[in-house]
C-alpha cells in the first residue's frame, strides 16, 4: 500500500480496458484520485490544469509515444513510470534511459515496488 494521502495520479493509456484495470490496482494500493487520458493532447491538457504526484504512462500511443507527456512531467518534476507490453524499449529517448519501465500487462507487486521507489525521493511513506 502506498500511504500516500491525497495521491494524485495521472494515467496516460489508449486502451481502455487496461487502464480501467490499471485504475483498479491503483485504488487497491489506497490510490483513490486518478485522472485517465488516452491521448498525448488530452494528458498535456490535464497537466496544465492540475498537479499530479506520480504518472503511469503507456510508451505507444495510438497517437504516437508519450514521449511529449515524459518530457513535460521532466519540467514539472514529477515522478513516472514508462509501461509498455513490448519488449523492445529502442523508443525511449536517450535523456530517458534512467525511467523505470513496468511490464504490461501489470504485475501488482512490481507495479507497486516501482511506483513506491519512485515516490521514496519525493516525500515519505507512510503505512496504511
Amino acid at each position: 500500500m502506498i500511504g500516500v494521502p491525497n495521491l494524485q495520479v495521472l494515467i496516460v493509456e489508449d486502451q481502455l480496458l487496461i487502464a480501467m484495470d490499471l485504475e483498479r490496482m491503483l485504488s487497491g494500493f489506497g490510490i483513490t484520485s486518478v485522472i485517465s487520458t488516452a491521448t498525448v493532447a488530452q494528458a498535456l491538457v490535464a497537466l496544465a490544469s492540475q498537479r499530479f504526484d506520480l504518472a503511469i504512462l503507456d510508451l505507444k500511443l495510438e497517437d504516437g509515444t508519450s514521449a511529449a507527456v515524459a518530457e513535460e512531467l521532466k519540467l514539472l518534476d514529477v515522478p513516472f513510470v514508462f509501461a509498455t507490453g513490448f519488449t523492445d524499449v529502442g523508443m525511449i529517448a536517450p535523456n530517458m534511459e534512467n525511467i523505470p519501465v513496468v511490464s504490461k500487462p501489470y504485475d501488482e507487486a512490481q507495479l507497486l515496488a516501482t511506483l513506491v521507489a519512485i515516490m521514496q525521493h519525493r516525500r515519505p511513506l507512510e503505512p496504511v
